[in-house]
């Protein structure tokens, strides 16, 4: 068995994820492959998603418009304005204070997000984000808005099991503010720019779990011991990468990395929904952002019985991926 690209040839900017300098890998080795031994039920979605797919290679991408701060509060709060009414109400709340919810980071390089959303104790919500006066930033606020939305009315008790799917909301907003700013006449360069990101983030992640994954069959199916000193001499022999790769590997988080993956998945048949049936959509939107379940399986149990399944179609791939 063999990988289908090195490790050390993937997804070398995943800007959401930690990445630590871990002084024991055999621990991190342990702690992930507990998470990923209780999380096996995603290894086929992933790998559905990979298999009938390929990946953009998109370019660093430059956006042409310039996009200020008053342009880019105006659009957003258009946005969703034109969205629903019940969401608007909600997003209303939040933006009234904008001047103290929302803050722009300055330190690009060494901030591990492009933007981050957080409920205190005093119920005050919180938006943090980097600011590149582009069409990103407005992404990124409608993403994280939807985070905000989310937090206004619920505090979840069982958000280790809603993690994986915690991005589906704010992952459908950005595929629906594509649509907005077709319909005003934004620029479709940037538009189209910013999709074959999109795609080729998620695609490029799966591309780490799926890696992931396949290192933990290779140590349940062959019994390699991390606390053996030839273990990693046994990994290199049956897969060709080096210690490094190893440990570049294990320092990705696979609890935060997995919902920028399975999320998405879920988001794009939500997606390919809105465009047949628009209020249908919005009434699960509105659902999903209110799940909370002792129970993966619940969850995805709640989305089927909404008829949404990964990989079931593909519209929203192809709107993504064009060139």
């Amino acid at each position: 068995m063999e990988l289908k690209q090195p490790i050390n040839d993937l997804y070398k900017h995943c800007y959401y994820v930690k990445h630590n300098n871990y002084n024991n890998l055999n621990e991190q080795i342990e702690k992930e492959n507990f998470y990923l031994n209780n999380n096996f039920i995603y290894e086929e979605m992933i790998n559905n998603f990979l298999d009938n797919n390929e990946q953009v290679h998109n370019k660093k991408s430059k956006y042409n418009e310039h996009l200020n701060e008053n342009d880019l509060f105006t659009l957003t709060y258009d946005f969703f304005k034109n969205l629903d009414s019940d969401i608007f109400k909600k997003f209303t709340i939040l933006f009234k204070n904008k001047e103290n919810n929302v803050s722009f980071i300055n330190d690009k390089i060494n901030s591990k997000y492009v933007g981050y959303t957080k409920k205190y104790q005093n119920n005050f919500i919180k938006i943090e984000m980097i600011k590149n006066n582009n069409i990103t930033d407005l992404y990124t606020l409608v993403h994280e808005y939807g985070h905000a939305i989310n937090h206004l009315n619920n505090d979840f008790k069982y958000t280790f099991y809603r993690k994986p799917f915690s991005e589906i909301e704010s992952t459908f907003l950005e595929l629906l503010l594509s649509n907005y700013l077709e319909k005003n006449d934004f620029n479709q360069k940037d538009i189209l720019c910013y999709n074959n990101f999109m795609f080729d983030s998620i695609y490029k992640d799966a591309l780490f779990m799926k890696a992931k994954y396949l290192f933990l069959d290779f140590q349940n199916l062959n019994h390699l011991n991390c606390h053996n000193k030839n273990y990693y001499k046994e990994i290199k022999q049956m897969v060709n990468v080096s210690k490094k790769d190893i440990k570049y590997l294990y320092s990705i988080n696979s609890y935060e990395l997995l919902p920028y993956v399975i999320s998405p998945l879920y988001a794009f048949e939500l997606y390919d929904m809105y465009l047949k049936l628009k209020e249908k959509a919005l009434s699960v939107y509105k659902k999903i952002i209110c799940f909370d379940s002792p129970s993966t399986i619940d969850i995805i149990n709640n989305l089927e019985s909404f008829y949404l399944y990964p990989n079931e179609t593909d519209t929203c791939i192809r709107y993504l991926k064009r060139k």
